[in-house]
């Protein structure tokens, strides 16, 4: 087995490291010797832009809101041996964009690998496939569009011929699917639970997940207030589970087992329901097996080996509990 090293530094075990241009909070991901990532370059408002948005300053210092002048959205590569610069692709440039939370960025989103493809997802500002060999952006799908209001999140999942795409905005939450072959629109669902009026509460930032039921392949995809269960190839809803109370702008990505799909709520304080998969219509009341709201994380999200469920609060307490039963193992 490999000796993996215990401490890092900026000169101890590292093998190389190399500089990378702006912000991105997306994960890199590799494929065949090459390290694939998203970022943002950001430029400064120009002295036009200060004075449209000058009634605004206060609106957003409140909410903790970064705006920039213009961002150049892009898929940087680097050789997995050396960390040489392989590909630098612009794939949106936004001469207005939106405003971000300031712990998040303009790329946020993890992108994913479909053989010779990079899937590139930046929320509102588009989706793009780049070819991993040339560098050159293959299509480009900018149809879809929602008030993120904190910037973009939720990260692409591949299912066969699809890549799955939450959008949960303030005002519009629906989730896509486009064919990774053109970028084209295989379908469009959207959110049928109640929600509550208040915009702000309607959001949400998480990633889907695929999981195998004895009765087919269903896609759980958290949302604010619910979860639901959808059939991946179609799009259409199989089930929905209330939080039981309002969560929203829910971060943690679900994790699945034993028939039952792991669920964070997040804002405002975060719980954690265990819900069992694979049924029909509004299962609130059938199938949430059991739930928690202690120490529970907002936005780190869940690990599951065997019968242990960890889950890491936003503050750093770890917890393991039974995953059939709840309990808390130790904390």
């Amino acid at each position: 087995s490999q000796k993996l090293p215990h401490v890092w530094s900026e000169g101890q075990n590292v093998s190389w490291k190399v500089p990378v241009p702006g912000q991105g909070y997306s994960s890199p991901v590799i494929a065949e010797g090459q390290i694939w990532l998203t970022t943002a370059i950001s430029s400064e408002m120009t002295p036009e832009q200060r004075q449209a948005h000058a009634a605004d300053w206060d609106r957003f210092k409140s909410k903790q809101l970064n705006l920039v002048g213009k961002v150049s959205l892009r898929a940087l590569c680097f050789d997995l041996v050396s960390g040489k610069q392989l590909h630098d692709v612009e794939i949106f440039s936004v001469d207005e964009p939106e405003t971000v939370h300031y712990t998040n960025t303009h790329a946020s989103p993890t992108p994913v690998i479909h053989g010779e493809q990079l899937i590139a997802h930046f929320g509102s500002y588009g989706t793009a496939a780049v070819d991993r060999r040339s560098g050159s952006v293959l299509w480009r799908n900018q149809e879809f569009h929602v008030d993120h209001e904190n910037g973009p999140g939720s990260s692409p999942i591949l299912w066969e011929d699809l890549a799955i795409v939450h959008f949960d905005g303030r005002d519009l939450q629906f989730v896509v699917a486009l064919n990774v072959a053109d970028g084209s629109l295989a379908w469009k669902t959207d959110r049928s639970g109640e929600l509550s009026p208040i915009p702000d509460v309607k959001k949400a930032y998480c990633t889907p997940l695929i999981v195998e039921t004895p009765g087919g392949v269903e896609l759980i995809s958290p949302a604010s207030t619910w979860v639901y269960g959808y059939d991946p190839r179609t799009g259409s809803e199989l089930w929905k589970a209330n939080y039981g109370d309002v969560g929203f702008s829910t971060v943690p990505c679900p994790v699945a087992g034993h028939g039952i799909a792991y669920i964070c709520t997040s804002f405002t304080k975060s719980k954690l329901l265990a819900v069992k998969f694979g049924g029909r219509g509004d299962v609130s009341d059938s199938h949430v097996v059991w739930t928690s709201d202690s120490q529970i994380p907002k936005k780190p999200s869940l690990l599951l080996s065997g019968k242990e469920l960890f889950c890491c609060n936003d503050t750093g307490v770890v917890t393991c509990f039974d995953a059939l039963t709840g309990e808390t193992l130790w904390r």
